[in-house]
């Protein structure tokens, strides 16, 4: 089973902004960690971020989940320094990347 289920939401997902995320993910996590989920809002106005992060909550399948926005941009390593943070401090309740 994979350890994390990686949620990005996203107006369009054919959009150069998402592609680099998109890209950085592939190039900089180990896929055998994660599963991805793409929510592509398709510019809809009634689309909001809280209410598809809690629908995935409720049918969550791994330990973690990651929500990532579209423009973010990862660098090598990132997923296992949230995950050691979560894993080996009880105390810690979400973590979060600078």
């Amino acid at each position: 089973m994979k350890q994390v289920t990686v949620l990005i939401c996203t107006p369009n997902i054919q959009s150069e902004i998402t592609q680099r995320c998109l890209d950085s993910l592939f190039e900089h996590t180990n896929p055998s960690l994660y599963k991805l989920v793409i929510a592509d809002n398709k510019r809809d106005p009634e689309f909001s971020h809280p209410h598809e992060i809690n629908k995935h909550l409720k049918t969550l399948d791994t330990s973690f989940l990651v929500c990532l926005d579209d423009d973010a941009v990862l660098t090598a390593g990132w997923l296992e320094a949230l995950l050691e943070v979560a894993e080996n401090d009880s105390s810690v309740g979400a973590v979060g990347c600078m």
